[in-house]
């Protein structure tokens, strides 16, 4: 039987939790201004409380979310120095 997109990700999911919820904290971050993908927050936060219920080690997941988070919204915090790139030298 041939499994879906779905259950593969379930699959990777329970595999690697760490690695999915850097993941899921990148696509929460997705919400902010730049992209206003508030649907996709709302889901990944979803997904992330039930990765975190099963999880061995919640701190690890937190922290790797937070992780993923910060990725992505780091472009959002560095996009206005790169406005003028002659007067900030950056």
């Amino acid at each position: 039987m041939r499994h879906g997109a779905w259950d593969r990700a379930l699959r990777w999911s329970a595999r690697y939790p760490k690695w999915a919820a850097a993941l899921l904290g990148g696509g929460v971050a997705l919400g902010h201004a730049p992209l206003s993908l508030w649907l996709i927050s709302i889901g990944c936060l979803i997904l992330f409380f039930s990765l975190s219920r099963d999880a061995v080690s919640p701190m690890k997941l937190g922290w790797m979310f937070g992780f993923g988070y910060f990725l992505v919204t780091l472009n959002w915090i560095v996009e206005p120095f790169l406005v003028d790139l002659q007067t900030t030298g950056f």
